[in-house]
């Protein structure tokens, strides 16, 4: 079975400015794109494709995770469609 996801790349510049605060699984995706959309920063993606593993297991804990996802869900909305200022650590 096919996938599709995107990579992200950040420039060094950017991850100098800002601290990841995440710390559970890989929200720390989310944050810094949180972060660069905030900043009003490019953001551009690069699609790819790849196939299902076919050994082992994701380490995808998306209950386990949730909380800290829906943090930062909850920031993009705060400060893109609500407009509340936040300063960025």
């Amino acid at each position: 079975m096919m996938q599709q996801n995107a990579f992200r790349l950040f420039s060094r510049k950017f991850l100098e400015q800002v601290e990841v605060e995440s710390t559970d699984g890989f929200t720390y995706s989310i944050e810094l794109l949180a972060k660069s959309h905030r900043l009003g920063l490019k953001i551009s993606e690069l699609p790819a494709k790849w196939f299902e593993r076919s050994n082992g297991s994701s380490r995808f804990r998306v209950f386990k995770w949730a909380s800290a996802y829906l943090r930062w869900y909850f920031y993009i909305i705060e400060t893109t469609y609500l407009r509340v200022t936040k300063n960025i650590k």
